[in-house]
């Protein structure tokens, strides 16, 4: 099946299709970083469409948000011939060249912030003023938290989603669904507050 691309600006892209296995919308990013491009949790992606986006440049780095986001990563590195990069925590369900853990800083100018409460090893990166996040929060239909039956401790997460907000980033990046280009800091403190009103 083909993915449907968007260019969300220069720098970012974004690739989005249906995965019958899962049965949802699954999402991959393509981000230029300060030493090159890194793709984050990446569904196969037909090389006549990524060529254009990638400017004739290689892809650097792939990297995984969760244990849940294998997918199509291991057949890409081959393909690209970069290395794979997975939180520490979901060793045991991932294979990865290459392991980060809270608080490290990667290749690229990316800053790991752990998610704890959601999967395993659920992560947030951020570069510049993108962040991207694995399923700790996602934008289909509406923008939520990961449902409470796929999270290891759902109050840790919404704690953990908290932190943030202290950071600076005008573009919030998913696994599931589009990206939030409008007031994504606002939007998340919004839905953080309603999530504790329940």
């Amino acid at each position: 099946m083909t993915p449907k691309v968007r260019r969300i600006c220069e720098g970012l892209a974004v690739w989005q299709l249906y995965v019958e296995r899962v049965k949802v919308d699954c999402t991959s990013t393509l981000l230029r970083t300060t030493d090159g491009w890194a793709v984050f949790d990446p569904f196969d992606i037909a090389e006549e469409i990524l060529s254009p986006l990638l400017g004739g440049e290689a892809v650097f780095r792939i990297i995984l948000t969760s244990e849940n986001h294998q997918r199509d990563s291991v057949m890409l590195a081959k393909r690209w011939g970069c290395p794979i990069l997975a939180p520490v925590e979901a060793r045991p369900e991932l294979i990865a060249d290459q392991w980060y853990g809270a608080g490290d800083s990667l290749p690229g100018g990316l800053r790991v912030i752990p998610l704890p409460g959601g999967a395993l090893g659920e992560s947030a990166l951020l570069c510049g003023d993108v962040l991207v996040v694995g399923d700790a929060l996602i934008h289909l239909k509406e923008f939520d938290i990961l449902p409470e039956k796929y999270c290891l401790d759902p109050a840790r997460l919404r704690h953990s989603l908290a932190a943030l907000l202290a950071e600076d980033f005008s573009t919030l990046c998913f696994a599931h669904g589009p990206p939030l280009e409008q007031q994504p800091r606002e939007r998340l403190r919004a839905l953080l507050t309603s999530a504790s009103a329940l």
